[in-house]
């Protein structure tokens, strides 16, 4: 008597792990986000469990519910310009400076295992550079991620010193860190800058990371102007394409969740 609906558990279980799988592979295929920092094989074996896990927990009626909304919104995500609104008032861009600042200040991001800046880091450093010589600016600082791979530090600063060398002087190149979050890098850089009379800056980061980054700033003190970087990973000015669509959403919803973290810590107002 129990066989039949053991047995239905079982089919339950193994089509919600297939459609899992299924899931996690097409992000993978689209080279989209899973699991930050996560393997990909651990990745698509975890996603597979929770599909199994929700298929269990859930009645087939409301999966097929859930699925056919799930399918409506991701269609008006990745095949509709929807989001480009919301996503790119995100970005916070301040007038240029009309007196040279104490420093321009360009935010880390990871390092490879050979201790290069990734993409976006070049590119916020390159925009930082830019800055400099727009805005006349007396100091370049940058921040040192804390989670570096293990003796990568003196490569990764020898390839900043390289980038900067290659736009004219490093003197006025500071670093400071390690630092694991924004409101490390706003701590460590007031420390550096704590004899500054002006305490006014130029913060360089990814465009929808501006406005958390600068208003972290400008709540230890700093007068802040917010200066994006490009956006060299997908199309944010155009907003072309089912994967910058989807990707500027999951940067601009990861953004919105961690002010709400920063505000609930009061590292920004």
């Amino acid at each position: 008597m129990l066989a039949a609906p053991q047995n239905e558990r079982i089919v339950r279980a193994v089509v919600g792990a297939a459609c899992g799988f299924l899931f996690a592979v097409a992000l993978v295929a689209a080279n989209m986000p899973l699991l930050p920092g996560a393997d990909v094989n651990v990745a698509c074996v975890v996603v597979a469990i929770l599909g199994a896990l929700i298929a269990l927990a859930v009645p087939v009626r409301w999966i097929a519910v859930l699925a056919a909304i799930a399918a409506v919104a991701v269609y008006m995500v990745a095949f509709t310009p929807l989001a480009a609104g919301r996503v790119r008032a995100w970005v916070r861009r301040d007038p240029p400076p009309t007196r040279p600042p104490d420093a321009v200040v360009v935010l880390a991001t990871t390092i490879s295992t050979d201790g290069l800046l990734d993409a976006t880091g070049t590119t916020r450093l390159l925009s930082a550079l830019e800055a400099m010589r727009q805005t006349g600016a007396g100091m370049l600082v940058t921040t040192r991620p804390r989670q570096a791979p293990p003796g990568s530090t003196n490569a990764y600063l020898a390839d900043y010193r390289r980038i900067i060398g290659l736009a004219g002087d490093t003197s006025r190149w500071r670093a400071v860190g390690p630092v694991a979050t924004t409101h490390d890098e706003a701590l460590a850089t007031s420390q550096l800058l704590a004899p500054a009379s002006g305490r006014s800056i130029v913060v360089v980061t990814s465009p929808l990371h501006t406005r958390r980054a600068c208003a972290t700033f400008e709540a230890v003190g700093f007068s802040v102007t917010c200066w994006p970087s490009d956006e060299r990973r997908y199309a944010l000015n155009t907003f072309v394409g089912i994967r910058t669509r989807i990707a500027a959403l999951v940067d601009w919803l990861y953004e919105r969740a961690a002010v709400f973290e920063y505000r609930w810590r009061g590292w920004m107002r």
